[in-house]
């Protein structure tokens, strides 16, 4: 066999594609080692037929070119290292991506080696050349090589077609496309408009605006790019100018009749103002709590107002009903209803009205609320010196009075917290809104009240506790008598008022003089005193007395300590409350003797021979049940100490046959002493009602 020029086999190889470089390594130069050579050589000739996809794209988009011979590799140890991108016949790639040194394509650098480059971006995954085409001279043929670890170099073409572009006349605003109709846009504020005529290869051509026929603006520049555009500016839009049509013109300058090559065309739709609100009734009274209705309209808006109502920075929300219709007026009613409370009088009441898209651009109407109430009153105190309120002092007391319609004279109430000393006069009961209290006592400490009456009704004010600072003095209505037998241990209770509270205690037998020491214990206002009379003489008289800040008591409280009797018997016992099956006797307390006493209570049916029914209670009120119907019974109350018992109170009642209940109450004596016993108690209860009340604390009406 002849020989071969391995060489040239080489270059041959070499020359076959100009977008693949191969090389053949003969491994023996022996004529059974040309089969090899040979084999390798039909193989390499085998190139996948290329098939040519037409792509067409325009002027100022982003054409997509597949590279089809990114494919992926049946065999998984090959993998595409690098690919290129040539365009016509150019030798040099304008791109490529370089993965030879991470041996994977995905990773592989990306280089742009022309001007076409930096136009153009290859996504590996989608194997896409993604290209911004500029103009018609990117038309042409582009060429996708792909390099590979272990298979054959392929190739893909694509051609790509940029046709002419077409002649377009667009209004837009800012970076936004406007349609046929434009907006819409807030009345009063400017707005620029911006027609551009694009598609245009030869020949001068002016952009004009027009609106109804007026050429308003002719002032248009031209860019590199052969873009004609005309800005026109419309300052403080007016709302005569919604639907308003705007015309954009593209005229040849040869066109002698001056007919538009072009003609594009929007409305301009506006956002306008409200005109004008008004709230009905103007000026209305109301009485405090009850139902206020006022109305709003408003007019002008479009869209229809949003009507809100204020009264200061606070909004209504609730009870407030609006309705809204869009007509030539563009006009929106709204209605609230309010229950304004006294404190509402003199309020100002403002309807708003407000384009929902406009905010900050408001039309108002306002009213002021007449609300009539009765007197709301405040009472307080006004001192004449900077430390606290002490005996001999001056202070005021202020009758702040609010009320719609004004009120007449000021009444006062007092409550007193200690007794008053007899025929003392403390202040007139109807005064001025102002009452001054000189030199204070400790009887002036209590709780005081002012009121007032207009047309509306009353008011009265809260309770205002005056403090007056004061030596401790004893409380009135504490227990002064205890009953004890010789060698029993008493706990005698002393309680006293001062201001202030923190006391102390001191205990003395028969004198405040006397040193004789007793065991006691103190708790705020309250100490106990335990004492035992062993002898006759030991019967007597103890003494307690505090002192406070304010200085130490003048008189001291007594108490008195002697042998305990026999209680009295309950008072004015009565049964109340009968039914069928039950009734209640309830008594007052009599006199317990000087020591702890309970109350006995006894009923048998009178006419019947049953069982006694017997009830003890530390009060005397009994309430009995389950008796039999339309019965009478015999009820004896009495009081029982450690000294023995009381005589009886005996009582005769029934329980009812089903006609009606009632109270009965029989004394055993006879009818004929009736009427002078009821002239006896009534004098009695009288006079237990006038001590008790003397005793304890009371409202006096100032």
């Amino acid at each position: 066999m002849g020989s071969l020029d391995f060489t040239a086999l080489e270059k041959y190889t070499s020359d076959l594609q100009p977008m693949v470089r191969f090389k053949i390594v003969i491994l023996s130069k022996r004529p059974l080692g040309l089969l090899f050579p040979c084999a390798l050589v039909l193989w390499l000739f085998k190139v996948a037929k290329n098939e040519t996809l037409r792509i067409e794209a325009c002027p100022g988009t982003t054409a997509g070119l597949p590279c089809s011979a990114l494919l992926p590799h049946k065999d998984p140890s090959d993998r595409s290292l690098a690919a290129f991108w040539y365009k016509d016949d150019q030798v040099a790639p304008f791109y490529m991506v370089d993965g030879r040194t991470s041996q994977d394509i995905d990773q592989g650098r990306h280089r742009r080696l022309s001007t076409l480059g930096h136009r153009a971006v290859f996504n590996v995954s989608d194997r896409v050349l993604y290209l911004e085409v500029e103009s018609r001279e990117d038309s042409g043929m582009f060429v996708c090589r792909v390099d590979s670890y272990r298979s054959l170099t392929r190739t893909s073409t694509v051609e790509l077609h940029v046709k002419a572009p077409t002649p377009k006349l667009v209004i837009y605003n800012g970076d936004t496309v406007l349609g046929d109709v434009v907006g819409p846009y807030n009345e009063g504020s400017d707005l620029e408009l911006t027609c551009e005529l694009t598609g245009i290869e030869s020949g001068p051509v002016q952009v004009l605006w027009r609106i109804q026929g007026r050429t308003v603006d002719s002032t248009f520049k031209a860019s590199p790019n052969g873009r004609i555009r005309n800005d026109y500016l419309l300052r403080s839009l007016h709302r005569s100018q919604w639907m308003e049509t705007l015309s954009c013109l593209a005229v040849r300058n040869h066109n002698s009749s001056g007919e538009p090559s072009l003609i594009t065309s929007v409305q301009l739709d506006l956002f306008l103002k409200p005109l004008g609100v008004r709230i009905t009734p103007a000026h209305e009274h109301t009485r405090a709590g009850t139902v206020l209705e006022l109305h709003c309209r408003s007019w002008g808006s479009r869209p229809p107002a949003d009507i809100t109502w204020w009264t200061a920075n606070h909004r209504f929300v609730s009870n407030v009903s609006t309705s809204s219709r869009l007509g030539p007026d563009g006009s929106t009613d709204s209605t609230i209803r309010l229950y304004p409370p006294a404190s509402d009088h003199g309020l100002v009441v403002t309807c708003r009205a407000e384009n929902p898209v406009m905010p900050g651009v408001a039309v108002s109407d306002k009213t002021v609320l007449n609300v009539t109430f009765p007197p709301k009153v405040l009472l307080s105190l006004k001192t004449y010196s900077s430390s606290s309120i002490s005996e001999g002092d001056t202070v005021a007391l202020i009758c702040n009075v609010m009320s719609n319609p004004p009120v007449g004279q000021v009444h006062w109430i007092f409550v007193q917290e200690t007794s008053v000393p007899p025929d003392t006069k403390l202040f007139p009961m109807d005064g001025p809104q102002t009452l001054v209290l000189e030199r204070l006592q400790p009887w002036h400490k209590g709780s005081y009240r002012c009121k007032a009456n207009n047309s509306e009704g009353v008011g009265e004010s809260s309770s205002l506790w005056l403090a007056v600072r004061h030596r401790p003095i004893c409380r009135s209505g504490q227990r002064v008598s205890y009953g004890a037998q010789l060698g029993e241990t008493l706990s005698v209770k002393c309680e006293v008022e001062a201001e202030p509270q923190d006391v102390t205690f001191h205990w003395g037998v028969s004198s405040p003089a006397r040193t004789t020491a007793l065991d006691f214990s103190s708790r705020g206002l309250r100490s106990v005193a335990s004492y035992t009379p062993v002898e006759e003489s030991h019967l007597g008289a103890l003494f307690c007395w505090a002192n406070n800040s304010a200085g130490e008591q003048h008189v001291p409280c007594t108490f008195t300590v002697f042998k305990p009797e026999v209680p009295n018997p309950p008072k004015n016992c009565r049964a109340t409350n009968r039914t069928r099956t039950s009734f209640m006797v309830t008594c007052e307390l009599g006199y317990d003797g000087g020591a702890a006493q309970v109350f006995h209570f006894r009923t048998s049916p009178k006419k019947a021979h049953s069982a006694e029914l017997s009830l003890v209670s530390p009060r005397p009120v009994f309430s009995v049940t389950g008796l039999p119907e339309g019965t009478v019974f015999e009820v004896r109350v009495f009081a029982r100490n450690k000294m023995g018992r009381s005589g009886e109170v005996v009582l005769e009642t029934s329980t009812s046959n089903g006609q009606r209940n009632g109270t009965t109450g029989w004394s055993t004596n006879r009818s004929i002493f009736v009427s002078s016993l009821f002239v006896i108690c009534f004098s009695i209860i009288f006079f237990g009602i006038a001590a008790v009340l003397r005793r304890r604390p009371r409202p006096f009406l100032l």
